[in-house]
């Protein structure tokens, strides 16, 4: 029986039609498997040796590819299939430890961008060769304020932009922001400032409408 994409991504089929649509000849069906919400850990890895690299790009990306297949993944022959092992939060640190430490830009952003990546490895990321890496470690939620605080002083001028649009950046480093001599800068951190500064005012509001209701019901 030929199956088609859009059964492929019905969420109510059973594992079994699913497993037997990972075997189908059709490369966008084999990609929908991948996709899918209930597709088990042993099809992506049956998937994880497709031929098609698309396919292989999807388990890599897949939250339920087991780590040992992603292990596997993190030296396939395709680029992106390695990106993707890169960008999985599931993908072993051990793996994760040397892929930052690649040769490949790609790869070491894609490590930079995981927020299960350690501090330390994030922490040595931040002084990358690459400034779109030190962008991405800015982006990453992961990143500690110190490490942020510290990248407020990059060479490049994206770098110190997003750390003064990063609302995990300290305090401090956001007010030696908002004199740069960059018109851009100044404004960002003004702004990302002006923005803690609201949700602390409406942070301590709801603490007081909280403390005199609580006044109230004990009298």
């Amino acid at each position: 029986m030929p199956y088609s994409v859009e059964i492929a991504r019905n969420k109510s089929i059973s594992p079994e039609v699913l497993a037997r649509m990972a075997t189908s000849d059709d490369e966008a069906v084999r990609l929908a498997v991948t996709t899918h919400p209930h597709v088990s850990p042993d099809i992506l890895d049956d998937l994880a040796k497709d031929a098609s690299s698309s396919v292989r790009q999807s388990v890599a990306r897949s939250k339920h590819t087991s780590p040992e297949t992603l292990a596997q993944l993190a030296t396939d022959v395709d680029i992106d299939v390695c990106i993707g092992v890169a960008c999985n939060e599931k993908t072993p640190l051990s793996v994760l430890t040397e892929m930052a430490q690649s040769s490949n830009k790609r790869i070491r952003r894609g490590t930079a961008s995981n927020t299960a990546m350690p501090v330390d490895i994030l922490d040595t990321l931040a002084n990358d060769e690459d400034s779109l890496v030190r962008c991405k470690v800015v982006w990453n939620t992961s990143t500690p304020p110190e490490t942020l605080a510290r990248m407020a002083t990059d060479a490049d001028r994206e770098v110190r932009l997003w750390v003064a649009n990063n609302q995990a950046t300290p305090t401090e480093t956001l007010d030696e922001l908002a004199n740069s001599l960059d018109r851009r800068i100044r404004q960002m951190a003004y702004s990302t400032r002006r923005i803690l500064s609201d949700k602390t005012a409406s942070a301590d509001t709801e603490d007081s409408v909280e403390g005199y209701v609580e006044q109230e019901i004990s009298l």
